[in-house]
């Protein structure tokens, strides 16, 4: 098992229903605020991603990446605030992650895939 797990996007659905099943040696990077002097949470906001301390991630460490502006009303009235967070930080928030030797799980909320919930949906699967 590698060292340390860093998972991403506390406040969001898929981080808070996988933060509970994580080992104790995960921390937490949020741009929503830490709550008191918790050590394993740290702050991250993907607008200025090279303000992380990557310093904290050793090779093999994993990163499980689900932070996002996934909001459809947020991403339709300020889609470049979107784009800014969801592509252009994560790619280099991502990128820094793997220039450290952590491995990246990364999630995301986008549909795109138009299939109406019927088909089973496969990675080889047109979009």
């Amino acid at each position: 098992m590698a060292g340390k797990i860093l998972l991403t996007g506390r406040s969001g659905a898929l981080a808070s229903a996988l933060a509970p099943l994580l080992p104790g040696n995960t921390l937490v990077a949020t741009s929503s605020g830490c709550g008191g002097a918790e050590s394993r949470c740290l702050p991250l906001d993907l607008l200025s991603a090279d303000k992380f301390d990557y310093g904290i991630l050793d090779k093999g460490d994993i990163v499980v990446h689900a932070a996002a502006v996934s909001a459809p009303d947020v991403c339709r009235d300020r889609p470049d605030m979107a784009w800014a967070v969801n592509v252009e930080g994560s790619s280099r928030f991502i990128e820094s992650c793997l220039n450290r030797g952590a491995r990246v799980l990364f999630f995301s909320s986008d549909t795109v895939y138009a299939t109406g919930g019927e088909a089973k949906i496969y990675e080889d699967s047109p979009c």
